[in-house]
């Protein structure tokens, strides 16, 4: 208990990778040295999704198409116009969007199973063609269309007709697909062909590939923990990162970085795809909840994420002007005075910022109980230390 004559004091640093880490990032960058300095430019597409995003694709002119679960529903998305619904599934989860090389969009569909053909741009209505399972993943070849179901088999749609084939020798759940490569849903075990190449632990979240053939997969261990492993044909299998606080959601290569969206702070890492890689943080959404999509355009990558779904687009090419670190609010425990702050402050005394919350630059006397920095970072200014200092009682 505070005594009514009693006076304290204090301070509040963030000076580590870890302690920015738990912040806001608006066109600002955390790098695995432990500093903030301007980021990528950040172009929101829209806001505007009605729930998360399960699945992402782009068609054979730039458009973007996503789908949102609960009911699955799909959305041609393009600049300066509001998303278009190109079409609704009576089941719940859409869980893959593939474009065809003849311009259709092929939606996979859970959990009873099935595949719609869509072509977004023509007044023609989707096509139908029936597979009573639920579908985890499928990838093109040619003109035909290879799926995997929870049964344990590989299906082949070619001019709307379905066979079907066992995989031999894997176990029959799956959680991902990547080309001809399937991942488990409980052991953490890569397969090609059906055939076991590697083994991790957990659920196998996401498959993908490098230019010289390296696959990388991502593992979510725990119900908190993930982890990512290089697969290489010529030299030993080796971890690329780990972490017990995130989960992965999405995994991607641009350009000769590996990618991955994790959860649930919305964050995107970026790292040199190496062994015991140290990654950068390039987005902290904090009021995005996970990143649940990832897809290369050019030099730029889209992201889309979740807790009601928006679509981002974030251009590598070039670094802002300028960016913003928003830190954790701190609630102090007791309304006290800012005696020194490094940075531009916000005070007030409500738990989330509102009306009532002002800068400590215009009212410096003031009493507040929850403080919130608003770090402007500038390009060529590196930011390595955030603090603040405050008082309570008598002054």
């Amino acid at each position: 208990m505070l005594l009514p004559w009693a006076s304290w004091a204090g301070t509040q640093t963030w000076n580590n990778f870890d302690d920015f880490s738990k912040g806001h990032f608006e066109n600002v960058l955390l790098l695995a040295s432990g500093k903030l300095e301007v980021g990528y430019p950040l172009k929101t597409l829209t806001v505007d999704l009605p729930s998360a995003v399960t699945a992402m694709a782009m068609g054979p002119h730039s458009e973007i198409y996503v789908a949102t679960s609960g009911p699955g529903q799909v959305w041609q998305i393009k600049p300066t116009q509001k998303p278009r619904l190109i079409f609704e599934s009576g089941q719940p989860i859409i869980s893959q969007l593939i474009s065809m090389p003849n311009g259709e969009l092929a939606i996979l569909m859970g959990p009873q199973g099935g595949v719609n053909f869509v072509k977004p741009n023509t007044s023609q209505n989707a096509r139908m063609v029936s597979i009573p399972e639920q579908l985890l993943g499928a990838y093109v070849q040619k003109d035909a269309l290879y799926l995997v179901g929870n049964s344990n088999s590989l299906f082949t749609i070619k001019n709307y007709e379905v066979s079907k084939s066992p995989i031999v020798g894997t176990e029959n759940q799956f959680r991902t697909v990547y080309k001809n490569y399937t991942g488990s849903a409980q052991s953490g075990t890569v397969y090609q062909d059906g055939k076991a190449i590697f083994k991790a632990a957990g659920e196998t979240i996401a498959i993908t590939e490098d230019k010289k053939g390296n696959l990388f997969a991502a593992f979510n261990t725990s119900p908190t923990s993930s982890q990512i492993w290089r697969i290489s044909k010529k030299d030993p299998s080796c971890l690329v990162w780990e972490s017990s606080k995130h989960l992965i959601y999405a995994l991607a290569i641009q350009e000769s970085k590996l990618f991955w969206g994790t959860g649930p702070n919305g964050q995107l890492f970026s790292s040199q795809p190496d062994c015991n890689a140290k990654p950068d943080i390039l987005l902290s959404l904090q009021n995005r909840n996970r990143i649940m999509a990832l897809a290369p355009q050019g030099s730029k990558l889209l992201i889309a994420t979740a807790k009601t779904g928006a679509l981002f687009e974030l251009d590598l090419s070039q670094k802002a002007n300028s960016g913003r670190f928003i830190a954790p609010i701190v609630k102090l425990d007791t309304p006290s005075k800012i005696t020194e702050s490094s940075d531009p402050i916000w005070l007030g005394n409500t738990p989330i910022p509102d009306n009532s919350w002002s800068s400590f630059e215009k009212d410096k006397n003031r009493q507040a109980q929850f403080v919130e920095p608003r770090v402007l970072v500038n390009a060529g200014k590196p930011v390595d230390k955030v603090s603040f200092s405050w008082q309570s009682g008598p002054h």
